[in-house]
């Protein structure tokens, strides 16, 4: 084989992957409009309502959406924040929810959806998690972050992992390739 033929092959491969990426199925149409949207108002801070009033109907459209892999089966989010609550690293970094192993990525962002004292339930947390890992890699992690530890959340696409960190009120999203946090402007303190 040529080392053209295998170049274009190669290149195909890697476009059909990105591809997938772009067009995960849990998306609907609407929803990838949204978080376009969204992004694009969050770089201009001219007209927060809007943004604040489109985010509000992406949170209610994924909430709403009953969506559920074969190969991600719901049955592992049952009762997560219990996995959690067993967890006591507290050196800063990303770990896998089951094997505890602390994890590097080459590229992409993290982010998470806690803050200090949220209201969720048990079932709240089983399914924010379960749909957030349908939007990323299909996994959850466990982020440990000055010495506080949440669900965190590997993403490719930056406009994702930005649109859930003002949807969610978070602080910044950590990016692998530079090793520094994006902060997040429209965050706001709770009290």
């Amino acid at each position: 084989m040529s080392s053209k033929i295998l170049f274009f092959l190669l290149l195909n491969i890697s476009l059909i992957s990105s591809i997938r990426l772009r067009d995960n199925d849990f998306f609907t149409p609407e929803m990838r409009s949204l978080v376009h949207k969204i992004y694009k108002l969050s770089k201009s801070k001219t007209n927060i309502f809007l943004m604040n009033l489109l985010t509000e109907r992406l949170k209610k459209l994924i909430y709403s959406r009953d969506f559920e892999r074969a190969d991600v089966p719901k049955d592992k989010y049952k009762n997560i924040s219990e996995k959690k609550k067993n967890f006591n690293i507290t050196s800063d970094g990303t770990y896998d929810l089951y094997t505890y192993e602390n994890l590097n990525f080459d590229g992409g962002y993290q982010a998470s959806f806690e803050t200090l004292n949220d209201p969720y339930t048990d079932e709240d947390y089983d399914t924010i998690t379960y749909k957030l890992s349908l939007m990323t890699d299909n996994k959850v992690y466990i982020g440990v972050w000055k010495n506080e530890d949440e669900f965190s959340f590997h993403f490719d696409d930056l406009e994702l992992a930005t649109v859930i960190c003002i949807m969610y009120n978070q602080k910044a999203l950590y990016v692998w390739a530079s090793g520094n946090d994006i902060n997040n402007p429209y965050v706001t303190e709770i009290s």
